[in-house]
């Protein structure tokens, strides 16, 4: 499938479309952050799209959409986002899943420091547009080139 002949719609993809596709036996399904009862009291009253602390933090301990875009992914200091409907932070496939990296993919180090390699990253199927906008481009220009030296 030629994702820049894709109209906008169908390039959107969810949390949903995110999440629903791991299978089971993928590596990496671990939590960085193991919280407290306190703390899970506390985020079972937040809503999908909004966060624990309002508008004041918007990206911390933010819950996520199933139906919507993933907010952009980032380590955000281990206030990752919260699952769009258990009560717990996400994972770390989860986590890579956002970003697009295969579900094979297996991250070697301490989760939390793989947590920072996973949101620090270009998502995956970014990436693949823009070396494919590049590749195209570089061949573009190789041949005009080639026409010029042939005049």
């Amino acid at each position: 499938m030629d994702v820049l002949s894709l109209n906008a719609r169908q390039r959107i993809r969810t949390v949903a479309d995110a999440f629903g596709s791991i299978p089971k036996d993928s590596p990496n399904q671990v939590m960085v952050y193991n919280s407290g009862e306190e703390f899970i009291e506390r985020i079972k009253m937040v809503k999908q799209g909004d966060g624990l602390y309002g508008d004041k933090f918007r990206s911390a301990y933010r819950r996520l959409h199933w139906n919507k875009p993933s907010p952009t992914a980032k380590e955000n200091h281990g206030a990752m986002f919260i699952h769009p409907s258990e009560h717990r932070m996400i994972n770390v496939r989860e986590f890579a899943s956002l970003q697009s990296f295969p579900h094979d993919y297996e991250f070697i180090g301490i989760p939390k420091n793989v947590i920072k390699i996973i949101g620090n990253a270009i998502p995956c199927l970014t990436a693949e547009v823009l070396g494919k906008m590049f590749k195209d481009a570089i061949e573009e220009n190789s041949k005009r080139e080639s026409k010029i030296d042939e005049k």
